[in-house]
């Protein structure tokens, strides 16, 4: 599942030097270079937050590090896009 269909609505821009999705200001976003892949949560709170679900991961901060041949199960990140908008709508006038 991609970002893009659990939130249709939202835009794909580059900030910080990264893809970042926004709808109603920043979800997450991601990056890879030759030693790995990044999700960024954009909420150093919510990796704390989400500390059981991210046991088996390397995350600290905002970001979730993992190996390209291991990606972040689908219902994770279904669970982090969804608590991010949750967040956003909170603050945001929409």
């Amino acid at each position: 599942m991609t970002i893009k269909q659990l939130v249709p609505d939202a835009q794909e821009r580059v900030s910080y030097g990264i893809p970042i999705f926004f709808l109603h200001g920043m979800l997450v976003g991601y990056g890879a270079n030759k030693t790995g892949c990044s999700f960024y949560t954009m909420r150093p709170k919510l990796i704390s937050l989400l500390k059981d679900d991210l046991a088996d991961l390397d995350a600290s901060g905002g970001t979730i590090r993992f190996p390209a041949d291991q990606p972040i199960p689908n219902a994770l990140v279904e669970k982090i896009v969804a608590r991010r908008l949750g967040e956003n709508l909170s603050v945001s006038p929409h």
